[in-house]
């Protein structure tokens, strides 16, 4: 017995004394923090949510003072400035991440189920696009998961009618503890982080009103790699590498909804009919294990290739008609060939107003109704131009 009690008080003989006993300072603090029974390895860091956490849950002030009473009553008067500090340090030694312990957990049966997962489980339609960006979506998450900050530019977008319980789908796949649903904070950042914080998906629900709203916002949300944020407590700005992807969902009527045609690749639209919430739970675990072996064996995630071309036909489909391209159908009918320029004149464009937004506009209104833009020489001595032409 003496021999147990000496061997779980052995940390104290490493304390820094002053003339009265242990020296009041952060060095101490810790050491207590270490090693009190109650405490110790019962602080963790929670690396996805970016929190200290005491027996499985987030601290929080009342936990804090638990804490510092259970130092007192060791005969230890930690000073008030170093008990958050003496906590963050001895949490942060105890780090963990449940997603990366999870799924290097997980044991893959050697059964594939990636390309026809969305099929499956929502209904998905069978088509090339589909079995191409299924697998990408959750190696996707995974790389996200185990190289935080790496590239992942793009969105799944699940198309189906409300009620259809999309939502359900993505916190039965990634997890309800894991799963965030951001509302719509672009010009307030640091909240918008912190509505992220701790998510390995986040949904952007009524994703038409969100994308129509903030096109901008949203291309540069998806495609940041990390975010500099004041976290609570903190008394300085850090940095953050992305641990989550994005999923948006919409209702089917809502067609059109892509504006911006130099953007849209990073939108993977798939609709859905039917959404098996017990299949996807009872699958879940092998979808991420086979998602996790073809990491480990290198798979892509990104689209290469002929993979932009497939993506490019779907995002066509939900590619938002422009006003301009029906006056240019009927403006232009028989004319084979025309510069921008023309096309804006024939809208009616004062010189003025014939700036590069316009002309954007008017090309991808020229594009619409079938143009397609070509470069030539008026003679072998002339400067070359750029024509819209059709067949």
């Amino acid at each position: 017995m003496m021999a147990d009690i000496i061997d779980l008080n052995a940390w104290r003989h490493n304390l820094q004394m002053g003339d009265k006993g242990p020296k009041r300072n952060l060095t101490n603090t810790i050491a207590h923090l270490r090693g009190l029974q109650g405490l110790g390895s019962n602080l963790r860091f929670n690396e996805m949510t970016q929190q200290c956490e005491w027996q499985g849950k987030p601290i929080e002030d009342p936990d804090v003072v638990d804490i510092r009473l259970i130092i007192e009553r060791a005969n230890y008067q930690p000073q008030d400035r170093d008990v958050r500090p003496a906590i963050d340090r001895v949490c942060r030694e105890n780090s963990y991440n449940p997603v990366t312990d999870y799924l290097r957990g997980l044991k893959w049966d050697g059964t594939h189920r990636l390309d026809r997962w969305l099929q499956i489980l929502l209904g998905a339609p069978d088509t090339p696009f589909v079995r191409m960006v299924g697998p990408k979506v959750l190696i996707s998450a995974v790389a996200r998961a185990m190289q935080p900050g790496c590239k992942v530019d793009t969105i799944m977008v699940l198309e189906g009618p409300q009620g259809l319980r999309k939502s359900s789908a993505i916190a039965a796949l990634f997890g309800e503890d894991y799963t965030a649903e951001s509302v719509s904070l672009f010009d307030q950042h640091n909240k918008m982080v912190m509505q992220m914080m701790g998510a390995w998906c986040v949904e952007l629900a009524e994703f038409v009103a969100v994308v129509r709203k903030e096109q901008n916002g949203v291309k540069g949300l998806i495609s940041m790699r990390s975010d500099r944020v004041v976290l609570p407590y903190a008394k300085s700005a850090s940095t953050h590498p992305r641990r989550c992807i994005f999923f948006g969902t919409i209702n089917p009527d809502e067609v059109g909804y892509l504006s911006d045609s130099t953007g849209n690749r990073r939108y993977w639209p798939v609709p859905c009919t039917a959404i098996d919430l017990d299949g996807i739970r009872e699958k879940r675990d092998q979808l991420w294990a086979e998602a996790m072996e073809a990491y480990r064996n290198g798979a892509r995630w990104w689209l290469e290739g002929d993979e932009n071309h497939l993506a490019e036909v779907e995002t066509a489909d939900r590619q938002e008609g422009d006003a301009w391209a029906p006056i240019l159908e009927d403006k232009l009918c028989g004319r084979g060939e025309v510069t921008t320029n023309e096309a804006l004149t024939e809208l009616g464009i004062p010189h003025e107003r014939k700036d590069r937004r316009a002309q954007m506009r008017a090309a991808a209104a020229l594009k619409e109704i079938g143009f397609s833009k070509i470069k030539v020489r008026a003679g072998p001595e002339s400067r070359p131009i750029w024509l819209w032409r059709r067949p």
